[in-house]
């Protein structure tokens, strides 16, 4: 399994095939080109968290990704558009926006996606189960959709001010403690609803 904690920096592309096992770069900071694990049903955890920098356009799994039987997933900087891990208890991702995300984690008690600030048309999508704890703490503009529609345990977006598009979110404690402007559709379902900050609906 590749599990190298001196490498540092990728070059350019790095395509790993084989039995995997555990992915694991935790010196890796820096990447310049494409990462792609060719089997990746054989990987068991994913740790890509040391990665800051990733170049214009490079990708890890194309953007989209599934491991069917990793228990935890990690993707640094990478800008993904799809994770799938049916056995994973904790997801999490570092980009700093998404334009469309979908997230599969159906027996996650985490999925963590902190960096985001942006989201874009394409929106958000997350489905997970009723232990999951959500979180999104640095999402700030939204002009695209939310959608959790299998009822997570809590799901968090404490930086968002403005509704820039529809949000449709069943948690058992939905934290949106910032958000001021409702200017769209917001269906919230939950045993609790926190968002104080309300002014305009």
């Amino acid at each position: 399994a590749p599990t190298d904690p001196q490498l540092t920096s990728v070059g350019g592309d790095l395509t790993v095939s084989g039995y995997q096992e555990t992915i694991s770069y935790p010196a890796l900071t820096s990447v310049l080109g494409d990462i792609t694990i060719t089997t990746p049903a054989s990987v068991t955890s994913v740790d890509l968290s040391g990665i800051t920098t990733v170049a214009a356009a490079k990708t890890f799994q194309t953007g989209a990704a599934t491991f069917a039987n990793a228990t935890t997933v990690n993707t640094g900087k990478f800008v993904m558009t799809s994770v799938s891990a049916a056995k994973a208890t904790t997801v999490k991702l570092g980009q700093a926006t998404a334009a469309a995300l979908t997230i599969t984690a159906p027996i996650a008690t985490l999925i963590e996606a902190n960096s985001i600030t942006t989201l874009s048309e394409g929106g958000l999508t997350v489905t997970a189960t009723d232990t999951t704890n959500v979180f999104f703490t640095k999402l700030k503009t939204q002009t695209g959709s939310i959608t959790v529609g299998t009822k997570v345990a809590q799901f968090h977006i404490p930086a968002l001010v403005t509704v820039g598009a529809s949000i449709s979110v069943k948690a058992g404690v939905i934290a949106a403690t910032a958000m001021k402007t409702i200017a769209n559709p917001v269906t919230f379902t939950g045993a609790s609803v926190v968002f104080p900050a309300v002014t305009s609906i």
